[in-house]
């Protein structure tokens, strides 16, 4: 006779036991995960009474300088990168192979040493990226819930002069938090705007909305550059993600009787000026002046690609879309996907062929 498996019954002794055993699982779970969610906000914020903190005023500080310097940081050389960008590959892969090496720590160690990026640097995009990476991978924090970026780094979200208010009202240098000087503030955000008069300015506030920039933000955590290879369904989730949004915008424009979104881009009236400005005068985005000539290659300091070849691999991505194939790296043909052609686009590990088709997202 085959044997049967036999379960405990609904009502029975048994099953009351295992239930409470669960239920005092997940309440244990659930305290302890309150508990190390608190802990990890203690990594996101700066000790406005540590020397660092105090010393530097808003200048430049290495901690290669600091002789008391935490011990796990001063191991990995962990060090800030200036200008950080999630679209600089180098920097990317940085931050991940750090970040791995950090996930090999115990917990407490790994938070005493953000505690302590963060108090050296407070204002730091790449100390901030590194800890979200790091707490995302560990698997004790894995499942834990982060503070919103917007708590963590509000000079990203939020106007300057705002922030300079709110810090001295909180009895806080504003020069320290921020990472900026008197000189370097004065030069910021001078240029006029026009803002009384930019028809724009209307929809500053969706531009600008705390949920879309978090959403720019999480993205690029969740679906990094290389070294991570795509997650399943990236590129198509890539292409849904931008024609909804564009869709939204569009919607937002006509009901206040503005115009739909215009193409703008290689071939698309590239080489004249562009004629909305843009200033939401944040820490760290550079206010574009009205009819300002954005092909220059003089405006992208940080890029590796020049406009010609931005130009050739729009015709080739182009080509591509209207034959219905992409070529691989082996001059394959590859069925043309949703998928296929968002990785090529976002130009990841999972483009097509990066050599031909280049990275022009």
């Amino acid at each position: 006779m085959a044997a049967t498996a036999t379960a405990n019954p609904p009502g029975s002794t048994d099953a009351k036991k295992n239930q409470d055993v669960s239920c005092h699982n997940t309440a244990m779970r659930s305290h302890a995960s309150k508990e190390l969610n608190k802990q990890m906000l203690r990594a996101f914020m700066h000790d406005p009474k540590h020397k660092n903190f105090k010393g530097h005023k808003g200048e430049r500080f290495s901690i290669k300088e600091d002789k008391d310097c935490n011990e796990l940081v001063k191991e990995l050389e962990i060090d800030d990168i200036p200008n950080f960008s999630v679209f600089q590959e180098e920097h990317v892969e940085e931050a991940h192979d750090i970040a791995m090496q950090l996930c090999r720590n115990p917990i407490d160690q790994v938070i005493d040493a953000f505690a302590y990026l963060k108090t050296c640097y407070p204002s730091s995009p790449y100390i901030e990226h590194l800890s979200r990476v790091t707490f995302m991978e560990h698997p004790k924090t894995r499942d834990c819930l982060l503070p919103p970026p917007e708590q963590t780094m509000p000079y990203a979200y939020f106007r300057e002069g705002r922030m300079m208010w709110a810090l001295t009202k909180k009895g806080e240098d504003p020069m320290v938090v921020m990472g900026t000087n008197k000189k370097h503030h004065r030069k910021m955000n001078i240029l006029p705007t026009n803002a009384k008069f930019d028809k724009e300015r209307q929809l500053a506030w969706w531009r600008e909305d705390l949920g879309l920039l978090n959403h720019y933000y999480n993205w690029h955590l969740s679906y990094p550059y290389p070294p991570n290879p795509p997650r399943d369904r990236q590129g198509e989730l890539f292409a849904y993600m931008h024609e909804q949004m564009l869709a939204r915008y569009d919607f937002e424009r006509l009901s206040r009787g503005m115009s739909r979104v215009q193409p703008y881009g290689p071939g698309y009236g590239w080489e004249k000026p562009l004629n909305e400005g843009f200033n939401p005068k944040m820490r760290f985005v550079s206010g574009r002046p009205a009819n300002m000539n954005v092909s220059s290659n003089e405006c992208y300091t940080f890029a590796k690609t020049s406009t010609d070849e931005l130009e050739k691999f729009r015709d080739r991505i182009q080509f591509a879309i209207a034959r219905g194939f992409l070529y691989d790296k082996n001059e394959v043909k590859v069925r043309m996907t949703m998928n296929n052609l968002g990785n090529t686009l976002l130009a990841n590990a999972g483009s097509v062929n990066k050599t031909l088709y280049g990275s022009i997202h």
